[in-house]
């Protein structure tokens, strides 16, 4: 499970681009072949994906950008987090034991 203290980031061997405004995000995984497209509010998600950060800070930053409450906002992204997880898009650098 996505914990608040658990940090993320973009496989190696996945690639994203945005097809610009209003359009969706086109999302390759290099390993399996599969693409995958994706809203505004995943393509944010993906960017604040760095590898650093925890998904509370991304949930807290990305709160200030949509007009939801974290609480929603975190539960979609760690529904989505897991999601993309199980797909292989993204790894879990680390996670704390409370999180595990």
């Amino acid at each position: 499970m996505i914990g608040e203290q658990t940090v993320l980031q973009v496989s190696p061997e996945v690639k994203y681009q945005s097809l610009g405004p209003g359009q969706p995000t086109v999302i390759v995984s290099l390993v399996s072949g599969y693409l995958y497209t994706a809203n505004q509010t995943t393509l944010s998600f993906l960017q604040a994906v760095d590898g650093r950060k925890s998904f509370g800070a991304i949930v807290a930053e990305l709160t200030r950008q949509y007009e939801v409450t974290a609480e929603k906002l975190a539960a979609d992204m760690r529904a989505l987090s897991e999601k993309l997880v199980t797909e292989q898009l993204l790894t879990i650098v680390t996670e704390t034991e409370a999180d595990a």
